[in-house]
């Protein structure tokens, strides 16, 4: 794919693309909100090769990635923009829905570009539904069964580690452990550049609002001291100049390195709920294994029991725990589990397998797409600054022709020298 930060689109060649614009805002109370127009370009057959144009809100693309994530419990969803706590007027600062707007056209090409994502019923539903027919679908009942699993068994994803650990079938547990390891650490390291990104940009915004005062004062020396009065002038508009070229280059540190680096922090955590997703579904095939053998056990006990007279005594004391009085009856049913518990076995141990090896394509994909992305990223940031050192260099180097004119010679009026030279 085709991918920059430097404030263009991000686009990909393929069957499917979006680009967000024209964020607006509706109301002007409590319940305000901003909505985008997500403009459509596509040659899928599911789409008519239509192009078209939606307007969605932030609310919209949680819903979207939600039901993603349910029914691509093995897939990385790619991250929406974190939700930032502003007041009202914040949320609606230019600065504010543009960098939202970059962040969700990234979510969106993201998606798309995902051999199974883009062909989602439910992307589609978010690309082209009316504003009222997606609202309607919104209000409709998503099955969340795996993700209620997860919040339910996976309280924690190092003890439930450890826990399978103990009693696995999972043969490659320790394989997914390194993986987990390398993405918390990677997570880790990309939060810390993040960090040390925002400090620099921070100081290089700082140091232009120290540039802008620096030219007033030059300003005032210009007029009280004629014999320098132009080269002064020259100085103040030399800092001026530094300031803006640092401004500029605060805005484009942000643009082109912190939010990428943010979005790869996000990107690692999605990561990570996909290796959870992976560890839930072995822990639910591994209750399953268990209770098959607990009803297999209990089968074998049953049989036992019907079939030995001299164990008579025993029957009712082992069938007696059940509400049914019939042994052959209760002998029956136990059949019916072992059988039922057989079926869900065998669903889960294809639901692990399939999971496995679609969790380890996905990994090799986020590695590919990391390799390219970064190369990009990398690639805009230090052109920028090679570009923001040489417009400082610039302004510096244009100025000392006017310092160049201060005479030393103190009866020689500074305006005389100037005449001379020219």
């Amino acid at each position: 794919h085709i991918f920059s930060f430097a404030g263009k689109s991000m686009a990909f060649e393929g069957e499917l693309s979006c680009i967000v614009s024209d964020p607006q805002k509706h109301g002007d109370k409590i319940g305000s909100f901003v909505t985008y127009a997500v403009n459509v370009t596509s040659t899928l057959p599911a789409y008519d090769g239509e192009e078209g144009s939606v307007r969605r809100r932030y609310s919209d693309f949680e819903w979207l990635r939600r039901g993603l994530q349910e029914n691509y419990p093995f897939v990385i969803i790619p991250p929406l923009p974190e939700k930032e706590s502003l007041n009202v007027k914040g949320r609606f600062k230019d600065a504010f829905m543009e960098r939202r707007r970059r962040a969700l056209e990234v979510f969106l090409n993201r998606v798309c570009s995902h051999a199974d994502l883009r062909e989602s019923e439910i992307l589609k539903s978010f690309l082209t539904a009316r504003t009222w027919d997606l609202e309607s679908q919104k209000g409709s009942k998503i099955s969340r069964k795996f993700d209620y699993m997860v919040r339910d068994v996976m309280k924690d994803a190092d003890s439930l580690f450890l826990k399978m650990k103990k009693n696995s079938n999972d043969k490659d547990a320790a394989k997914f452990e390194q993986l987990r390891q390398y993405v918390k650490n990677v997570e880790a390291n990309l939060s810390q550049t993040e960090d040390l990104a925002k400090g620099i940009a921070k100081k290089k915004r700082a140091l232009a609002a120290e540039y802008d005062q620096l030219g007033p004062v030059m300003n005032l020396i210009a007029q009280a001291e004629d014999q320098i009065a132009q080269p002064m002038e020259a100085v103040a508009n030399m800092f001026r100049n530094v300031g803006a070229v640092l401004e500029k280059a605060a805005s484009n540190d942000e643009l082109c390195f912190v939010e990428p680096l943010r979005e790869y922090v996000l990107l690692t955590k999605a990561v990570k709920s996909v290796l959870v997703n992976r560890d839930v579904a072995w822990q639910g095939y591994n209750i399953a294994v268990k209770d098959l053998s607990q009803a297999r056990k209990d089968l074998e006990k049953a049989t036992e029991l019907l079939h030995a007279p001299e164990k008579r005594s025993k029957v009712s004391s082992f069938f007696g725990k059940l509400k049914d009085s019939n042994p052959a009856e209760k002998k029956k049913k136990l059949e019916e589990k072992v059988e039922e518990l057989e079926g869900t076995v065998e669903k889960e141990k294809i639901m692990c397998s399939n999971g496995t090896s679609k969790v380890l394509d996905e990994i090799r994909r986020f590695h590919e797409h990391k390799r390219v992305d970064f190369k990009a990223i990398m690639s805009e940031f230090v052109k920028a600054q090679i570009d923001y050192h040489a417009a400082v260099e610039q302004s510096w180097t244009d100025c000392l022709p006017s310092i160049d004119q201060i005479s030393l010679d103190p009866k020689t009026p500074l305006r005389v020298v100037a005449e001379e030279k020219k």
